[in-house]
């Protein structure tokens, strides 16, 4: 798979998103509340059938406490994977960002101020161009020529 101006372009873009949402997983992660908790799963199967098919409140047929335990384990089974999953995206935007952060450290001074003020901390072109001192124009050279790096360096990594 080869990588192309545009999808440097787009990582770059998207940049911000990403932190965005890998703030979202992160604090799910850390306030993770289960779908149901042990206590909710074994009331709600408190109540079995008698013979004349009505539901005594008390009465446990024999079948369940195996139903509970089943379905007990069957919600503990969801709430892993769905933290399990809110754990992947995470390490996938954590590594995406990273990955940017770092390739953008490789390059030279002048365009790394220019990639992270403009896609990391979201900055217009004008407003980074007059905090760096420079013109407009010289900021766009400096950034085409900035993406053109980061295009030949993920391209190195995805050509393997």
């Amino acid at each position: 798979m080869s990588i192309t101006r545009t999808d440097v372009l787009n990582m770059l873009a998207n940049y911000r998103e990403l932190a965005r949402q890998a703030a979202q997983y992160e604090f799910e992660i850390q306030n993770y509340q289960p779908m149901a908790t042990d206590e909710d799963v074994m009331d709600s199967m408190l109540f079995g059938q008698t013979s004349g098919g009505i539901v005594a409140k008390g009465h446990i047929s024999n079948k369940t406490e195996v139903i509970a335990l089943s379905y007990n384990d069957r919600v503990e089974a969801l709430n892993i994977k769905e933290l399990y999953d809110l754990q992947c995206d995470l390490r996938a935007a954590t590594l995406q960002m990273s990955r940017i952060r770092h390739y953008i450290s490789l390059l030279d001074k002048r365009q790394s101020e220019v990639l992270t003020l403009i896609y990391v901390n979201g900055m217009l072109l004008i407003e980074a161009a007059e905090k760096l001192g420079i013109a407009s124009k010289t900021l766009r050279r400096s950034r085409d020529f900035a993406v053109d790096r980061l295009v030949e360096m993920f391209q190195r990594v995805t050509t393997r």
